[in-house]
């Protein structure tokens, strides 16, 4: 499970800051909302290999597309 929400936009550029099954440590991803260009900011401890940013971002990205982005959110998966 991760939460996410927004914490800046600017530019074209959207950050979200993420929480990985309810641990407090946080990570942060950014994506261009322009270029659909994105980065890992900040690696959440407990996302080793930053398999749930890129979960994250995925999630985002479809979003963009669909023109359904979100400001937060829970993305849960089975």
């Amino acid at each position: 499970m991760i939460k996410y929400k927004q914490i800046n936009s600017l530019n074209g550029s959207i950050e979200y800051l993420y929480t990985v099954n309810d641990y407090e440590s946080a990570g942060s991803v950014l994506i261009n909302t322009n270029t659909g260009e994105e980065v890992v900011s900040v690696s959440s401890d407990n996302d080793i290999g930053n398999r749930y940013a890129f979960k994250l971002i995925n999630y985002l990205k479809a979003l963009l597309e669909q023109g359904n982005l979100k400001k937060e959110g829970t993305l849960i998966w089975y």
